[in-house]
C-alpha cells in the first residue's frame, strides 16, 4: 500500500466530515425506529496546504500515480492517527506567489 509523501503540515482549519449511518424510518404513533446502513464509518477529511513547489510537485506526481482509485496510509497531522483513504476529487491548487501553492485536497476513508 502506498503512502501520503512527506510534506510541511497543513493550514488550518482541517475539516472531518462524520457521515450518519443510520436508516430512519417513523412508523403511526410517531415512534422513530432506526438501525444502522453500515459497521464502519467512512469519514472525509478536507485538508489545506500552502506549500513550496518542490513539495507541490511531490503531492502531484502521488497523485499521478494513486489517482482517485488507489487506497493509501494518511496520517491525520492533529491526531497522529493512521487512516486508509483514497482521494475523493481532483487536487486544486494555485500558485499566487513565486514558489507557493495553495490548495486543498479531499480524502475518504476505505
Amino acid at each position: 500500500m502506498a503512502t501520503f509523501p512527506d510534506i510541511r503540515y497543513p493550514i488550518y482549519p482541517i475539516q472531518i466530515t462524520t457521515p450518519d449511518i443510520a436508516y430512519k424510518g417513523q412508523v403511526e404513533n410517531m415512534t422513530l425506529i432506526t438501525r444502522k446502513k453500515t459497521t464502519k464509518v467512512m469519514r472525509t477529511f478536507t485538508v489545506n496546504y500552502k506549500i513550496p513547489t518542490a513539495e507541490y510537485l511531490k503531492l502531484e506526481a502521488f497523485f499521478d500515480i494513486v489517482n482517485c482509485a488507489d487506497v493509501f496510509e494518511w496520517v491525520n497531522p492533529e491526531t497522529k492517527k493512521k487512516h486508509n483513504v483514497r482521494f475523493v476529487d481532483q487536487l486544486d491548487f494555485i500558485s499566487n506567489e513565486y514558489g507557493q501553492w495553495t490548495g486543498s485536497i479531499k480524502l475518504q476513508e476505505s
